[in-house]
């Protein structure tokens, strides 16, 4: 259903960032503080929260061993990289461009699915600098913060107050997608 280059540089270029934002995780983290010189490498956290609603950061992946002294000191700094949000739109719209083609059983060949298709090339060939474009700016994304319900991909109904419906793509109870193609194409179906 993909070509190679986007299977390959979506992958690479935006895939990453849609998972740690939908691990919400925060990644590349240094830490400093305490007796230690210098920024110390810490791994990626996980942020969670107890069934207390207690705020809880779950280390993940290699660390300086001096992290565990800089943690005791009680006092220390944290940097980390924050999402970009850019590249986790683009990510998340194309995974719901393909759920929707695979819904559908077919690659839609309508103006807003060749507008779609375009920005996502776009964004595949000049990732560095590119800025949203019109259809993928109109594309909502939504995330939740219930624990994942791994291959639970749907196609979600939602009524609007004017008695309209929006659809949407809902990923494992964790985020949805504004259904990216037009609106006759799914009445079709």
């Amino acid at each position: 259903m993909t070509c190679e280059p986007c299977n390959n540089k979506f992958g690479s270029r935006f895939e990453a960032r849609l998972q740690s934002w939908y691990e919400n995780s925060y990644n590349k983290v240094r830490l400093f503080g305490g007796d230690t010189v210098g920024r110390r490498h810490a791994g990626d956290f996980l942020v969670r929260e107890t069934p207390d609603g207690e705020f809880v950061l779950l280390q993940t992946g290699r660390a300086d061993p001096a992290i565990d002294q800089i943690l005791r000191s009680g006092q220390f700094t944290m940097e980390c990289l924050v999402p970009n949000m850019t590249a986790v739109r683009i990510a998340a719209v194309k995974a719901a461009y393909l759920a929707a083609c695979l819904m559908l059983g077919m690659v839609p060949r309508t103006a807003r699915a060749a507008a779609v298709r375009a920005e996502l090339i776009a964004a595949r060939d000049h990732p560095r600098d590119y800025e949203l474009g019109p259809a993928l700016n109109s594309i909502a994304l939504a995330r939740t913060t219930v624990e994942p319900q791994p291959g639970k991909i749907a196609l979600l109904e939602m009524p609007l107050p004017d008695g309209s419906i929006n659809y949407a793509i809902g990923f494992n109870h964790v985020f949805a997608v504004d259904w990216p193609l037009d609106r006759i194409t799914l009445e079709r179906r």
